[in-house]
């Protein structure tokens, strides 16, 4: 085993998984691993594990890197980590140890209380009505002269008014956006989950966002040009005419956020698309089918649930 055994795992377990996974995943398991290397070398230096060799990793190894995981604040930094991004740590990890046969992660989450508790997730919230119109009218106030605004604004015409993930939105390309007089959509080819329940889809953009998406496709073609460089992706580094970062992406909401005072994540804005959708009277089928879910049940219980007041007033219709 070389001086780096951890690396050296994750190389291997990589190259198993690399033929069977997307480009996206393999990316997200390798930054996360990258994470984890980081930690597990403080806590050896610390004296909090035995070692950073997933083969030989125990679960006492497992708890103190569990604890240490709890502790660190949010991406946000007004709070501490969620437990499901720890849990998602954990399973990366068990990866590493059980190709090396061992089971120490397994151990623990056995033993562990919270991890074995099934916590039932309550609905999340998602933008008001006041909070739409703010969002809506500032995206349709943002004019080419402000770039950096501009493209904010285009990205949140995807998150919220195309119902789009982020890894959806990084992947999406110019030439899958058809604007008509009837409306626009966009196809995506690379979908969460395309290695396992994910497939393409064709998303529908909100109307109140299509001028905005506009003038930023404008803007866009216009740099291309200007730069004499090409470029397939809908947002692309200014430098370096490649795909964004999650980083870059998480400023650009920021920045939106900043400009118009609501503040927002890729999944309210996604939460929010299938809610307004339902709000609008599109049945559940069609709504589970444009934001990319494998049934109804996932679409009714977190995404698009028929309010209580118009639900009410279905009944009404009906009764009388």
């Amino acid at each position: 085993m070389s001086r780096f055994p951890f690396k050296e795992v994750v190389n291997k377990v990589i190259k198993k998984y690399d033929p069977a996974r997307s480009p996206n995943t393999i990316e997200v398991m390798i930054r996360r691993y990258n994470r984890m290397e980081e930690d597990f070398n403080r806590l050896l230096a610390e004296g909090k594990v035995s070692t950073t060799n997933p083969k030989y990793m125990t679960p006492d190894d497992i708890e103190q890197f569990f604890l240490e995981m709890m502790k660190k604040p949010s991406k946000d930094k007004k709070g501490m980590i969620s437990i499901e991004s720890v849990k998602k740590d954990l399973i990366d990890l068990d990866k590493l140890c059980k190709f090396e046969e061992n089971n120490c992660v397994e151990v623990f989450k056995a033993k562990c209380p919270v991890l074995t508790k099934n916590n039932k997730r309550g609905r999340l919230p998602v933008f008001n009505k006041d909070e739409i119109s703010i969002l809506s009218e500032a995206a349709n106030l943002v004019y080419p002269d402000r770039p950096d605004l501009l493209r904010s604004y285009a990205m949140l015409a995807l998150y919220f008014g195309g119902g789009l993930r982020t890894v959806e939105l990084r992947n999406a390309e110019a030439d899958k956006i058809t604007i008509t007089d009837e409306g626009a959509i966009i196809h995506l080819d690379i979908v969460k989950g395309i290695d396992s329940y994910g497939e393409p889809r064709d998303a529908v953009i909100l109307p109140m966002f299509i001028p905005v998406l506009k003038r930023y496709l404008e803007w866009r073609e216009n740099y291309l040009k200007d730069s004499r460089r090409s470029c397939k992706y809908v947002f692309f580094g200014l430098r370096s005419f490649d795909m964004l970062a999650d980083n870059t992406i998480r400023k650009h909401r920021l920045l939106a956020s900043e400009d118009c005072g609501v503040k927002y994540d890729g999944r309210k804005c996604r939460r929010s698309y299938g809610q307004y959708l339902k709000d609008h009277r599109l049945e559940i089928e069609s709504v589970s089918r444009l934001m990319g879910h494998c049934s109804t049940k996932t679409t009714e219980e977190y995404y698009a649930r028929i309010p209580q007041d118009m639900a009410v007033q279905n009944a009404f219709n009906i009764l009388n």
